[in-house]
């Protein structure tokens, strides 16, 4: 399923995407799984929401990005404008044009973006698996960053809709925010849907490579299986806390996700039962397991103490609330954060006591290239254009 490439030309999405930058504006731009358009919330009137506790997210209305950390601001860009057609980009960017710029971004500090080694991310791995035979917790996810250079003149709104073009089964963001920065994703696991009356969410946990295999080729070892079992389970006994007992509960089965297949089981129910909790709910369910680790409290302490890096808002959760009547939140997984000089990767493994540290290393890389794969395929095309080959 081809986006619509119209919206991603010069005088629509690029455009739009050019001007809020340019004057410090938020905008949120996003792709629907399976969908053929691209949503654009822009809020030029004021800076973004600041939620104090997700509980309120059942009160706001626009696109929300929450960090990893529990103490980390959640962000809600409430629109002013938004943006499903080339129809309307006209008023658009009359409106934007009479905006006054803002006075910039403030740059994060250095050592947030910091690059492990691959002996570091091994030692990483070890000083997790003494974790766990301590008994401290059962499982873990360790993650790093890969940093590339980037040209300043490389199209963010290129990339982007590249991304969707690639990954029409994921969901598909870039958002920048003032003081905050610019992250882009396709995230394949949903952490909270709603819509349609129906509310959804995933157990998504066990990596590996497609490596030009058929899906029926591809066989689960006991590593991957128990890391699945340990997020369905969690998922299951927050349901059940919630009172929510009547659900569809599908799989475990196979799921591909660009390069990458992973072990889903599926939640489905009527989303009533919700009683005007879904931000409760997604308190409880965030960190999974699969993106954490387990006993949660525990498994983050340590995750914290022993990742040299801020995660910001990777493994955090990113996506629409309450607009349109629909609710599509996601982890924020397969993404990067977008600076002025670099593209910073982030990816992440989950670690039990019969990890590997050296595959762990190498399923991150797989993982990395989701994006990776785009950006070098757009900078590739890039240097031909460039030399005339």
């Amino acid at each position: 399923m081809k986006v619509e490439r119209e919206y991603c030309e010069e005088a629509t999405l690029e455009h739009l995407h050019q001007i809020c930058f340019s004057k410090g504006i938020p905008f949120a731009s996003f792709h629907e799984p399976r969908s053929e358009r691209i949503t654009t919330f822009i809020q030029h009137s004021k800076q973004p929401h600041i939620l104090t506790s997700l509980s309120a997210l059942d009160s706001v209305e626009g696109f929300v990005a929450s960090p990893f950390s529990q103490t980390g601001p959640t962000y809600v860009i409430e629109p002013n404008m938004v943006h499903t057609s080339h129809k309307t980009v006209k008023e658009i960017l009359h409106t934007l044009s009479e905006v006054t710029a803002s006075d910039g971004v403030e740059p994060l500090p250095a050592e947030s973006l910091y690059e492990a080694t691959k002996q570091e991310f091994e030692d990483q791995v070890r000083a997790m698996q003494a974790e766990i035979t301590k008994g401290n917790i059962t499982k873990a996810v360790l993650s790093r960053i890969k940093l590339q250079p980037r040209r300043p003149t490389e199209e963010i709104t290129t990339i982007f809709c590249s991304l969707a073009d690639a990954y029409p089964d994921a969901f598909v963001y870039v958002f920048n925010i003032p003081e905050v920065g610019c992250w882009m994703g396709a995230s394949p696991e949903p952490l909270l849907t709603v819509m349609d009356n129906v509310a959804e969410t995933i157990s998504l946990a066990g990596t590996q490579s497609m490596d030009n295999r058929r899906m029926s080729q591809v066989t689960w070892q006991g590593k991957e299986l128990k890391e699945q079992g340990i997020v369905t389970s969690y998922i299951e006994d927050v349901l059940n806390n919630f009172g929510i007992t009547e659900y569809r509960k599908e799989g475990p089965s196979t799921h591909r996700a660009g390069n990458l297949v992973h072990l889903k089981t599926s939640f489905q129910f009527n989303a009533a039962q919700l009683k005007n909790r879904i931000g409760l709910l997604v308190e409880a369910l965030q960190p999974t397991p699969s993106v954490c680790g387990l006993p949660k409290v525990a498994a983050r302490a340590i995750v914290e103490k022993v990742e040299p890096h801020n995660r910001q808002f990777y493994t955090g959760f990113v996506g629409p609330v309450n607009f349109n009547g629909k609710t599509l939140l996601y982890v924020n997984l397969r993404c990067m954060k977008i600076t002025e000089n670099a593209f910073a990767f982030f990816m992440g493994a989950g670690i039990t006591a019969e990890s590997i540290p050296e595959r762990e290393w190498e399923e991150t890389g797989q993982k990395m290239m989701t994006l990776l794969s785009v950006v070098n395929g757009i900078n590739s095309s890039y240097e031909l254009n460039k030399t005339g080959n």
